[in-house]
């Protein structure tokens, strides 16, 4: 199991430009995400075991993709499965 300074170390490496989603830092979405993951970090809402880049990466790029929201039925399976409380895989914590 990683400790917390493992955890900053991995963290550390991951602001560099090499990330496969570097393309998508300082956009207007990548900003935006960003400050709502870090609101929900801070309320300890959630616990990401990724380092931030990748998932803030992963989401705007997911966002970005339009073929995602041209097939209406898979985006209905989408909605379908966020409505089940599927799809997000991030460790939640009730208050």
């Amino acid at each position: 199991m990683a400790n917390k300074s493992d955890l900053m170390e991995k963290k550390i490496k991951t602001n560099d430009h090499n990330t496969p989603y570097a393309q998508y830092k300082n956009t207007e979405e990548w900003v935006i995400i960003e400050h709502l993951l870090n609101e929900l970090e801070t309320n300890q809402d959630i616990e990401l075991k990724t380092a931030p880049e990748y998932v803030i990466g992963y989401l705007v790029e997911k966002l970005r993709n339009k073929d995602l929201f041209k097939d209406k039925e898979q985006l209905k399976t989408i909605i379908k499965g966020a409505s089940n409380g599927l799809g997000l895989r991030l460790n939640v914590r009730s208050r």
